[in-house]
């Protein structure tokens, strides 16, 4: 993607700056979800669900399907048809 921030394993924290400093730029913020991190106790709090994430201002979040490994190859598709 050009003109872009792709974020692996965003953290709440760590995406309200970026999602800022990105729109600032004009440039387009993309999360990919590689695990299930936000299964548990305290990890929910810090790795969020796609849709939080939507929620903090992703324009896109790239997630396996449920009960799938993650496919960098898979990803890189999902992430191309953003692109066009």
């Amino acid at each position: 993607l050009q003109n872009a921030i792709v974020l692996l394993d965003p953290k709440i924290p760590d995406c309200n700056h970026l999602v800022k400093s990105g729109l600032k730029r004009g440039l387009m913020v993309v999360g990919v979800v590689r695990s299930n991190l936000n299964q548990g106790s305290a990890g929910g709090a810090l790795y969020p669900t796609a849709e939080a994430l939507l929620e903090v201002g992703m324009h896109q979040v790239y997630e396996p399907p449920v009960g799938a490994k993650f496919d960098v190859v898979e990803c890189a598709a999902n992430l191309k048809t953003i692109e066009s």
